[in-house]
């Protein structure tokens, strides 16, 4: 039987990215289901924390600046009232892993969303508040580099597979409402990259060419 040509019976599709799940150091049972009851305790949070975002991301195109800063003030008190007290209870082991879990659902560091939302300043100082707890909002998740993410991402696999947590794709998966946001964030952070780079460059032969005439007065 011929092969099939699948180039013109099978239309193109985009595929989410896969993780292969190796296997780092061993880790002792006892840590890992320890880890394992933070996840699970943390997920719905960070699940919410993620809907919170592209809420307020649909909402910014149909408002005001104003308008929209008033409704992100009310939506946050509206959390504050219905989950600070839980939040609260939760150990700094359990606020590591949601600010990374927030993380894998965005793509945005706790930091840049509090940045975005809020404005710098609060950022910076709901941050150093982290920092006397040893956490830090900008940290961010990769399984692929980090030991500690990947044996959450394990985790979160065996959860999704036996049926133990409900699942939502990561920002990288293409089905995520995060995933053009995601890159278009890292367009406009390379163009950034690069006009820094163009202007780095005009310094650079700036000094030189000066340099060059100093030398020419010199040398008569």
């Amino acid at each position: 039987m011929p092969p099939l040509e699948a180039d013109t019976l099978f239309p193109g599709v985009q595929l989410s990215d896969v993780i292969v799940m190796g296997s780092y150091a061993p880790m002792a049972y006892e840590d890992y289901w320890r880890i394992k009851r933070r996840v699970k305790k943390v997920w719905p949070y960070a699940v919410l924390a993620s809907q919170y975002l592209h809420e307020m991301d649909s909402l910014r195109g149909e408002m005001s600046e104003r308008k929209f800063r008033k409704e992100v003030d009310r939506r946050q008190k509206e959390l504050f009232d219905n989950f600070a007290g839980i939040l609260k209870k939760f150990s700094r082991s359990e606020g590591k892993i949601l600010i990374k879990l927030v993380y894998r659902q965005t793509g945005i560091s706790t930091y840049d969303i509090a940045r975005e939302l809020k404005s710098g300043f609060k950022a910076f100082w709901w941050n150093a508040s982290a920092g006397m707890f040893s956490l830090s909002l900008k940290d961010e998740y990769d399984p692929r580099l980090y030991p500690d993410d990947y044996v959450i991402e394990r985790i979160l696999r065996e959860c999704f597979a036996e049926g133990e947590l409900p699942i939502y794709p990561s920002y990288n998966e293409f089905v995520s409402p995060f995933y053009y946001r995601k890159v278009e964030q890292d367009i406009a952070r390379d163009q950034l990259r690069r006009q820094e780079m163009e202007k780095l460059e005009k310094k650079r032969v700036r000094q030189l060419k000066k340099q060059e005439r100093r030398d020419e007065r010199a040398m008569r």
